[in-house]
């Protein structure tokens, strides 16, 4: 058996599961590929400005990892030239939702562009394309030459399986989709549901909402009923106590119990819970992430507004956590709510403020999304869902098909929650989900040690980066630790914020 790696984010963990992927098939004797970058690509997630110290990073945490396989694998190298661009790529593009829709034949190059460079760029999911065009110019041509050379590699190869980081980014998708139009099958890997676990998608990305939802209902299927609820319950519990199985708690700063100002139990109290829509702005399979409304913001206005003339009704919207010091144009937005409607309180993604707390005191919550809305089902109250999730087939939240829907079920004298049947499969799945490591030790959320040892440079790569680093004129701050480590580097998860 033939089997492809593409080893393009050398972060903990995720670069460890494919040497733990490596190793498993090298120990059943399998034949091993793997696609080693040595600069070709002109832009990468780990390396956005194509930094020369960023990429001897990259080389040798690569290096390192590989030798630390017991046996060998056959490193291999992109096969063409990377251009600086395509005649058959536009060289502007007039908005981000003329970006999201470009392909090139079987290539989704748009979207995936649009993906990384929406989580590089200050998470601006309304991106100026015309302010950024040369950035953009960079990134899609990069992505289609990607497309390219797997497509080159898969046609020498012919590998009977490929496997790829993530799914969505420039760098990803379009491997992806030369192993689709060539019908070769692949496996995507991302997290695992807790530390010490990494997922695997069949010919597929972590974001299928179709393909989770059946994981979910077959993985309930296969255990006891006994877990479904221990292990459901286990999950909603730790995250409230901000236990981070997975991916950092975004409510660890909160404060326990804490309520807004002024909260007057008196009255019928919504809060809204958003979500970061650079998450979900450019999904290959999410063309339109939010029911009903065109946007967040929409949503907030409209329903806010059908309830003004009813002084027992007041709103709350709970920003996300993960939203905290950005300027961009989803935090300007809803700035821009501050004391425009007298029946709504906006708490900022900083505040101490305690979700759970008001999870527990609100009537219903309303959420795009986030995790919270399958928790607030499991914590008793009525959970509204406007947008896409990975529990929206479990029965666990209410899911309007048009504003008077959400007005009817926000006016009724108390709207039951949904049973937490629902919810409890959720969170067995999402606590259990995934394998277990066998070669890695996966001790925090980002760090570990495979086969005993770390991958990250010894001495005299650091040196040699220090040498590297002296003679460039420009490095952004936050990349400095990487002398050290790669823990100030930027990470992506699979989890439902979206996740």
């Amino acid at each position: 058996m033939k089997v492809l790696f593409q080893p393009i984010y050398v972060t903990t963990p995720h670069f460890e599961t494919e040497l733990e992927l490596m190793e498993e098939h090298l120990l059943k004797g399998d034949e091993v590929f793997v696609l080693q970058c040595k600069g070709e690509l002109k832009t990468c997630f780990f390396n956005f400005k194509h930094i020369k110290s960023l990429c001897y990073i990259c080389q040798q945490q690569f290096k390192n990892g590989i030798n630390l396989l017991g046996k060998k694998v056959n490193i291999i190298y992109y096969p063409l030239k990377n251009k600086a661009g395509y005649d058959n790529i536009p060289t502007i593009f007039e908005d981000i939702d003329q970006l999201k829709k470009f392909k090139l034949g079987h290539a989704e190059l748009g979207v995936c562009t649009a993906s990384s460079l929406i989580s590089t760029l200050n998470r601006e999911h309304l991106l100026d394309t015309h302010q950024y065009k040369d950035v953009i110019s960079r990134e899609i041509n990069n992505a289609y030459y990607v497309y390219l050379s797997f497509k080159e590699v898969l046609t020498q190869i012919k590998p009977d399986l490929v496997y790829l980081f993530n799914g969505r980014f420039s760098t990803v998708l379009p491997a992806l989709n030369a192993c689709e139009e060539l019908h070769i099958t692949y496996k995507t890997h991302e997290r695992g549901g807790r530390i010490g676990y990494y997922t695997l998608f069949d010919n597929t990305i972590p974001h299928d909402i179709d393909n989770i939802s059946h994981e979910i209902m077959e993985y309930g299927k296969a255990v006891p009923e006994e877990q479904n609820i221990i292990e459901g319950k286990r999950f909603f519990e730790d995250r409230r106590q901000r236990v981070e199985h997975s991916w950092k708690s975004f409510t660890k700063q909160q404060q326990f119990g804490v309520m807004p100002e002024g909260f007057d139990q008196s009255k019928k109290n919504y809060t809204f819970f958003n979500s970061t829509i650079e998450e979900y702005a450019a999904i290959r399979c999410w063309e339109k992430p939010i029911n009903v409304y065109d946007d967040e913001i929409a949503a907030f206005c409209q329903i806010v507004e059908a309830f003004l003339h009813l002084y027992q009704y007041h709103f709350y919207l709970r920003v996300h956590p993960n939203l905290a010091g950005f300027d961009n144009s989803q935090n300007k937005r809803i700035k821009a709510l501050e004391n425009k409607y007298s029946n709504l309180t906006i708490i900022p993604a900083e505040s101490k403020i305690d979700t759970y707390a008001l999870i527990e005191h609100s009537e219903a919550v309303i959420t795009f999304g986030s995790t919270v809305g399958v928790e607030a089902c499991y914590w008793g109250k009525a959970s509204i869902l406007l947008g896409k999730a990975l529990y929206q087939n479990l029965d666990c939240c209410y899911i309007p098909n048009s504003h008077e829907d959400v007005v009817n079920l926000l006016s009724q004298e108390k709207l039951p929650p949904k049973s937490k049947k629902g919810a409890l499969l959720y969170g067995n799945w999402d606590l259990n989900r995934g394998s277990k490591f066998k070669h890695f030790h996966h001790t925090e959320l980002n760090t570990g040690t495979f086969k005993g040892q770390t991958i990250s440079m010894n001495f005299a790569q650091k040196l040699r980066w220090f040498i590297i680093r002296g003679t460039e004129k420009i490095i952004e701050p936050k990349f400095l630790k990487c002398f050290f480590n790669l823990d100030s580097l930027p990470h992506i998860a699979f989890h439902v914020t979206l996740f």
